[in-house]
């Protein structure tokens, strides 16, 4: 048995260019799309498949952020490159990646009473958030998580 584990990791540009063969369970990481292949003893090719789960299984972005505060605060997240303070209880998520297409979910929540989607493209998707009575209000806890499929550089 081996001591270490080695990892081939180049750009797909790359690997297409050199075409290597993989030993059968040696692992390649794609550096430009973020995607693993394990060697089954043939070379590299477009056709053979990344070793992923369905990327649409895959959170795209995520954020919890104080929509109480002003400016808003950004708690913590993944593919969002900021918050835009709409008026009271509308938020604009925007994305780092953009989305590929419209197809996506989003779920959103806050501790106001009701977060839901008023709006979306494949940049940023909005986010109303309501009291109980039906009236917007401005909430100090609002998480956003989005699922779908994402357009790659």
């Amino acid at each position: 048995m081996a001591d270490k584990i080695q990892m081939r990791r180049d750009q797909y540009a790359v690997w297409s260019g050199v075409n290597p063969t993989l030993a059968i369970g040696e692992l390649a990481y794609d550096t430009s799309k973020y995607r693993m292949k394990i060697g089954e003893g043939l070379a590299w090719s477009a056709t053979t498949k990344y070793a992923t789960l369905d990327p649409r299984q895959h959170v795209k972005a995520w954020v919890i952020f104080d929509g109480g505060a002003n400016p808003i605060v950004v708690n913590d997240g993944f593919n969002v490159s900021s918050i835009t303070d709409n008026g009271t209880g509308k938020y604009r998520v925007n994305f780092t990646l953009a989305m590929s297409n419209l197809h996506y979910c989003v779920v959103a929540t806050s501790t106001s009473a009701s977060a839901s989607v008023s709006n979306w493209t494949t940049t940023y998707v909005d986010i109303l958030n309501n009291n109980h009575s039906g009236d917007a209000r401005d909430s100090n806890h609002v998480s956003v998580v989005v699922f779908g499929t994402q357009a790659y550089a």
